[in-house]
């Protein structure tokens, strides 16, 4: 509490009270969060002098490094109330106004913020009341009122002088939080400021004039954002706002033209810093703390904190307030008639995301923080009856299943899915659909698709009952067929992935359909572990039990084999040489797949004998494919396998390689190999001198290429064809549906083997001619080809029941669909004369 002593004069009285400065401005600062303070209470205070003088004239606010001033021209402060306000802490004129700031007495003294020690407050007054008009210097010591030096007109006008200059970033500063506090003011606030320094301005659109300045700020040149002056007016005339709600308490409006994604919230004319709803303007009149009804639930008006940044209160009568507005939009759309309406006729007739959408939006405006509030919750099914029921029901039909069988069209997110709700329309159309418990493997989704149903996967038991209350039944499948569980191998290491099942009579068909010129083998396996991890080639991986394996090798014949016999062919049909003699890489018993540093590619074959000498390697040659194996067994060009011996300079250092070949021939192989980019970049003379003073050369390619040919003709002899199983069908080399009426099944027709190239058949000479020319066959008609050569052999085609088929008549039927130009024609005369000479002939008639 002040004490107040007058000093009698002729023009003036003094007013002293006797506190420690220091001691207010800390009291001051625990309910004031920066200096702003003082300038907001100000503007504050004069928008509701205006407004109990009923003036609606613009507020002018002025700031400059030296000064602030706030002129109004309202009711003005009578000698009285001026006492009676800087006597007292805690007490306001305005208590007794409703609707506007500044209530509580305690802002008139917020100057001291600002002016501290040697700052002082200016204020000239005419009072509309006893019609007195003086002037009041306010300092830290007390107050001085001049009555010779009035206002002439009504109103109050403060000039705040700081203790010190107000710097460029405090100008920018308090401008634009008097822009963003008061640009929804009903009473205009007129706002200049300058300075002889450049401050920084962010632009609000509300500005009248504004000197722009070029300024030079961390090196850049900034224009458009510095200025020396700028003025502006903001105020709720700025804005198009449409009112929907108006009473004592609040008024409620959408903010028209630009979208906004942010709400405004007013107390009063004084805009605080609080979130609400999109596009949403609110002005609560009201801060008494009374008690209405909202939703058929008792609320609280908001009450302003000492310091005024804060209410006691707001957040929770904003949320009601947003409530009320979502559930009249909700009603005015015409969502209100689903919340008696049965599941089908929701699904009929609602337009489900967007009723869902706007459900979710009356939930978000009843959550407090991060959970919901019971009494808005309860304000809801006040207002909206069985909303929490058809909020669950929405929520459910939209959720999306799993989906297997019949659905597969269907994707969400790359997965198949289906909503609920589509799943129940489904089922009332009487289409056969049901649910899963587990999810089915992929034999059951197969079974699933075969019997043309839709399903979903599903756990939750909360669904579970949705789906059978509206007719949605558990699925009970059963596999009733045989099938194959099959792997789609591409290339590389066999990671397994997803299998899939297939009758045996299908897997014939589809193996032959892909089949062509490079066509696939199929391994077999009984257990898919076994597998994992090792290189394959492109192959079909199927797994059974030795029953299985028996019946497909009937099928399949040579086609079918376990990995071991496929590694088997691959270690016999790989050719490799020392340098000088050539063999299979089965005769390196002592390689086992994975192992480096034995096989290795290189154009330079002549240096291996060498190099032997320091580790024991061997090279490809080229007269095979050898791609197979190069990977199977981890082979790398000769420069690489290099590196890695001379990594480990103690073990494969220069001086070890001199001591085996030589130092003349180790500093020839090392400049060769090390700085050898590729094979081009290798000189040749480096390799006679390595040659020369190891003492051994090997042979060079071509050489080898005439050492391989008895091995060659040996690998053609053994693998250069593959016999079909005695029982495949040859509806299946016909491709099925292309051509009906033959029944009939082979005894053992063959086929190139696809991983012997066509140049190794042409190397083996008279050994390679048959797979030569099913080469060709096959390039020109596919599979077909292969049952040309074999009618064109003599081979015979027998029916089921053991009766003989006319082969011959068969081709020579089929022979015209698949034979597609007059070049082929000629180019099947040469190889199977006997079963196409007629047919050509009358062709290329």
């Amino acid at each position: 509490m002040m004490e107040v002593r007058l000093d009698s004069g002729s023009c003036s009285e003094r007013i002293s009270w006797n506190f420690e400065l220091n001691v207010i401005k800390e009291y001051l600062s625990r309910f004031y969060y920066s200096d702003f303070a003082c300038i907001r209470e100000y503007v504050a205070n004069a928008i509701a002098a205006q407004h109990a003088a009923g003036v609606k004239d613009a507020i002018h606010v002025e700031i400059t490094p030296g000064k602030i001033v706030v002129e109004d021209r309202g009711i003005g402060i009578s000698r009285q109330k001026f006492e009676e306000v800087f006597m007292w802490f805690g007490r306001s004129s305005n208590a007794e106004l409703e609707g506007v700031q500044g209530r509580l007495g305690l802002g008139a003294k917020s100057f001291m913020m600002l002016t501290g020690d040697t700052g002082k407050v200016v204020m000239k007054t005419k009072s509309r009341e006893t019609g007195e008009s003086y002037t009041a210097v306010l300092t830290a010591t007390g107050a001085e009122i001049v009555e010779s030096e009035g206002k002439e007109e009504f109103g109050t006008r403060f000039e705040i002088y700081p203790e010190t200059p107000l710097s460029p970033e405090k100008l920018s500063d308090f401008y634009s939080k008097v822009a963003m506090h008061f640009d929804f003011s009903r009473i205009p606030v007129h706002v200049k400021v300058y300075a002889d320094e450049p401050f920084r301005v962010v632009k609000t659109g509300r500005e009248i004039s504004v000197e722009w300045v070029e300024v030079e700020d961390d090196g850049y040149r900034w224009k458009w954002w510095f200025a020396r002056s700028i003025e502006a007016v903001f105020g709720i005339q700025n804005h198009q706002i449409e009112i929907i709600e108006d009473n004592a308490v609040y008024e409620l409006g959408v903010m028209k033209g630009k979208q906004r994604n942010y709400g405004v919230v007013v107390v009063g004319d004084v805009r605080v810093d609080k979130t609400f709803e999109d596009n949403l303007f609110i002005r609560i009149k009201a801060e008494d703390g009374r008690k209405i009804e909202m939703l058929g639930v008792e609320v609280r008006v908001p009450e302003p904190l000492p310091n005024r940044d804060e209410y006691k209160g707001l957040d929770d009568f904003l949320m009601f307030v947003g409530l009320q507005y979502r559930i009249r939009k909700f009603i005015e759309k015409g969502y209100d008639r689903f919340l008696n309406s049965s599941v089908l006729d929701i699904i009929r007739h609602a337009r489900l995301k967007e009723l869902e959408k706007e459900m979710r939006h009356i939930k978000d405006a009843a959550r407090s923080w991060r959970t919901y509030d019971e009494r808005a919750l309860a304000a809801i099914e006040n207002a909206l009856p069985g909303f929490a029921r058809l909020e669950k029901t929405v929520r459910i039909l939209l959720t999306e299943l799993p989906a297997y069988g019949r659905w597969g069209y269907l994707v969400r997110n790359r997965r198949r899915a289906v909503e609920v709700a589509t799943v129940i329309r489904y089922a009332q159309g009487g289409e056969q659909v049901g649910y899963l418990t587990k999810r089915p493997d992929a034999r059951k989704e197969r079974v699933l698709d075969e019997k043309d149903i839709y399903a979903v996967y599903t756990e939750d038991p909360e669904i579970i009952a949705f789906l059978e209350r509206n007719g949605v039944k558990e699925l009970k499948v059963k596999d009733e067929r045989r099938r194959v569980k099959i792997y789609e191998h591409v290339w590389g290491e066999f990671e397994g992935g997803n299998p899939e099942y297939v009758e045996i009579d299908n897997l014939v068909y589809r193996w032959s359909s892909e089949w062509n010129e490079s066509g696939k083998i199929i391994i077999f396996t009984t257990k898919v572990s076994d597998l994992k991890g090792k290189y394959l080639p492109p192959c079909l991986v199927v797994t059974g039990g030795k029953k299985l394996y028996s019946e497909l090798k009937e099928v399949f014949g040579d086609f079918l084999m376990t990995y071991d016999e496929w590694e088997e062919m691959v270690r016999e049909t790989t050719v490799i040489t020392d340098g000088q003699k050539v063999m299979a890489l089965s005769d390196l018993d002592e390689l086992e797949p994975g192992e480096r540093g034995y096989l290795v590619e290189t154009a330079y074959p002549e240096l291996i004998p060498a190099l032997r000498k320091v580790s024991g390697i061997y090279t490809f040659v080229d007269v095979t494919d050898y791609t197979i194996a190069r990977n199977l067994f981890n082979a790398k060009k000769l420069e690489k396998v290099f590196g890695e011996w001379t990594r480990y300079a103690y073990e494969w250092d220069l001086n070890f390689m001199a001591g085996k070949i030589g130092r003349e021939a180790a500093e020839a192989i090392h400049l060769l190999l090390k700085h050898g980019k590729d094979y081009s970049c290798i000189d040749k003379e480096l390799v006679e001198i390595a040659c020369r003073h190891a003492g051994v050369k090997g042979k060079t390619m071509e050489e080898l290429k005439e050492v391989a040919k008895p091995v060659v003709e040996r690998i053609v002899e053994k693998y250069g064809t593959l016999r079909l199983g005695r029982k495949f069908p040859v509806e299946a080399i016909l491709y099925r549906g292309s051509v009906g009426g033959f029944d009939g099944i082979t005894a053992g027709i063959k086929l190139a083997n696809p991983l012997i190239p066509t140049f190794t058949y042409e190397m083996a000479g008279k050994a390679g001619e048959e797979g030569l020319k099913l080469k060709r066959l096959q390039s020109m008609l596919g599979i077909f080809g292969a049952l040309v050569w074999y009618v064109e052999k003599g081979g015979t085609l027998d029916k089921p029941d053991g009766e003989k088929m006319m082969a011959e008549e068969v081709v020579r039927k089929l022979l015209p669909a698949f034979v597609r130009s007059d070049n082929d024609w000629k180019q099947l005369v040469k190889i199977a004369p006997r079963v196409s000479k007629k047919l050509a002939l009358a062709a290329l008639l």
